[in-house]
């Protein structure tokens, strides 16, 4: 029996594995080679902003690239020596590089991670960059996401975008590069990480959460805008009957349910059931705004998207769906009463 890797047992005991901890691809195979072209080529910018869908691995590309890139090579007089140009980022989960960086110990590796990044951390940044690679020839630091940065800490970090460090590679993860700096984009290589398809979608689904009928699958795919990631923090959160309660909510207005249904979102120790129902509000804005969407999540999902449409104009919903979606954003970013955020919306999308 062939050996497995560390990484491929614990996905045995892991619904989803951290990106540190994922050792295969399963997706997004043309952008890793458009990485890899990059690199052979001695292209590689100081800086890669990996945009896209959340969940969809943007994540597990930029370890993979910032592994690739910290694991001792045996270069020769070229980039690869004398031997043929690797086919992939790919490093086994046995390489003592990959278990420095997934423990947090690999000197040349910074990786910042939060729901708020502020400006002490992106300070960090460049102080980290400063330095002289200590064992790699590079300097590597994962950003996930660039979104958390509030606008301080976000200039913080343009500053060293503007003068990058030699030998330094910043590697910028957005779910959604529109709200970013102009500069900071400007700054970037940006490299669009596709949605999933469906047989991409399904296969993963079927390993992070197993048991799911082609039909369940589908709606999953819907609701999740075909992340597997965001699909599992859906399905933990039941979100398939939090979005018809949603409707409801929309569709035939009552204050006591809508106080009770916006109670449970907003309570300080329901972080997770908040960033669900953003999701929610947003993806149905977008269901009433594309009809052309034939599927259906459940089945009288239909009727009441129909009803919605026919209640405002297009360009009223497109309006409520940017106001909406800012609102939200402020509500993260300025600490708004999320409660009274989901009132104006429920009220906003049922008048």
């Amino acid at each position: 029996m062939a050996r497995r890797s560390t990484a491929e047992l614990a996905e045995e005991s892991a619904p989803l594995l951290h990106p540190k901890l994922t050792e295969h691809l399963m997706a997004h195979v043309p952008v890793e080679k458009q990485l890899l072209t990059m690199l052979i080529a001695k292209r590689l910018p100081h800086a890669l902003l990996l945009t896209g869908p959340r969940g969809i691995g943007k994540a597990t590309l930029a370890w993979r690239l910032a592994r690739f890139l910290l694991a001792p090579q045996d270069k020769g007089d070229s980039l690869f020596g004398e031997s043929l140009p690797p086919e992939s980022l790919y490093i086994s989960a046995t390489h003592p590089t990959f278990r420095r960086m997934a423990a947090g110990a690999h000197p040349d590796f910074l990786v910042l991670e939060a729901e708020d990044i502020k400006i002490d951390e992106a300070r960090s940044v460049a102080a980290f960059l400063s330095l002289t690679p200590a064992e790699s020839d590079w300097r590597v630091v994962i950003i996930d996401s660039i979104d958390a940065m509030n606008r301080n800490a976000a200039n913080a970090l343009l500053k060293t975008l503007e003068e990058p460090p030699a030998r330094a590679v910043l590697i910028l993860i957005s779910h959604n590069p529109g709200t970013l700096l102009p500069t900071i984009r400007s700054r970037c290589r940006t490299l669009r990480v596709p949605p999933l398809n469906e047989s991409e979608f399904a296969h993963i689904l079927e390993r992070v959460s197993p048991g799911h009928t082609p039909q369940q699958a589908e709606s999953w795919a819907l609701l999740s805008g075909g992340s597997p990631g965001m699909a599992l923090t859906l399905i933990e959160a039941r979100a398939d009957i939090l979005y018809k309660e949603l409707l409801e909510r929309v569709t035939a207005p009552d204050t006591l349910k809508s106080h009770a249904f916006a109670d449970r979102f907003a309570r300080k120790d329901a972080a997770g059931d908040w960033q669900v129902f953003c999701h929610l509000f947003l993806w149905l804005m977008l269901r009433v705004v594309s009809p052309q969407h034939h599927a259906q999540v459940f089945a009288e999902e239909g009727d009441a998207l129909a009803r919605l449409r026919k209640a405002k104009s297009l360009d009223a919903w497109l309006d409520l769906k940017d106001r909406a979606a800012k609102l939200l954003t402020d509500t993260d970013h300025l600490y708004l009463d999320k409660k009274q955020t989901i009132l104006t919306l429920l009220r906003a999308a049922g008048e």
